[in-house]
This record gives C-alpha cells, structure tokens and sequence, in this order.
C-alpha cells in the first residue's frame, strides 16, 4: 500500500529553499536533510536517512554529516510511493530489502536504549548492525 502525505500542503511548501537559493545565490549551496532519527527519551541522534528513487544517489554532503554525528547513514530507496529497500553506508555499501532496512533501524534503537538507559527499546530486539557488517565483509572479501 503506498505511503500518504500527512499534510500535503506543508509538503509542497518550498518557503525556505527558494528563499535561500534567492537570497543566496547558485554558490552557496544547501540541501535538504529527509530523516534524522534520534532517541524518543534523551533525543540524541541515532541515524540519518536520505530517500532517493535513484540507488546510486551520492551520499557525499549526507556521510560528513552522519560522520560528524557519529551516527550511521542510510539510503532509503522508494517508488510510487512505497518504501522499497535501501543501502546501508557502509565501505562496502550493503544493499537491504525493506524489512532488512526496519530490522537495522530497530536494533540502533534497542542498542542506545540499553546502552545509555539501561532498558530494551519497546519493540523486540533484531539483528544488529556488527552482524550485518560482518557479513558483508566476508561476502567482499574483506575480512
């Protein structure tokens, strides 16, 4: 089922990118951040999301900031309006499925909740990401 805009109107809103490109000019350039998840308890930064309809969308401006937050970048693919998959940011970048991609997302929250406070997350536990990483290596042959 594809996804609904919850306020298309706000959607469409352009109000501060056009301001921005007019005020600034073409050299100054800007870009719009999709999704930063962050923790429902203390709200620090957990991931960085950036959607594309185009898997080879470069992630250049998007990794320096994940990398600066110390957070993990993920690149979520969607057509007709549906959530299809994504890539994990990783050296090598590790292609994911959707449930793959919510799995991953998951366990970043169950791992900070433990971490820093000391309780699950509310939703079950799910791979993790040193897994997913080390599959990929091998699968590479970097390990």
């Amino acid at each position: 089922m594809p996804l609904e805009i919850q306020n298309p109107e706000k959607y469409l809103d352009r109000t501060v990118q056009d301001w921005h490109r007019t005020t600034f000019g073409p050299f100054d350039k800007a870009m719009d951040i999709d999704l930063l998840g962050f923790c429902n308890s203390c709200s620090d930064p957990l991931y960085l999301l950036e959607a594309s309809e185009n898997p080879s969308k470069p992630l250049t401006v998007c990794r320096k900031v994940a990398k600066g937050l110390k957070i993990p970048l993920f690149l979520v693919l969607h057509a007709n309006g549906e959530v299809t998959g994504g890539r994990f940011d990783h050296k090598p970048s590790i292609p994911l499925q959707r449930l793959q991609l919510e799995e991953m997302i998951t366990d970043l929250r169950e791992q900070h909740n433990m971490k820093k406070h000391n309780r699950p997350h509310k939703r079950r536990k799910y791979l993790n990401i040193k897994a997913w990483t080390e599959r990929a290596e091998r699968r590479d042959g970097l390990a």
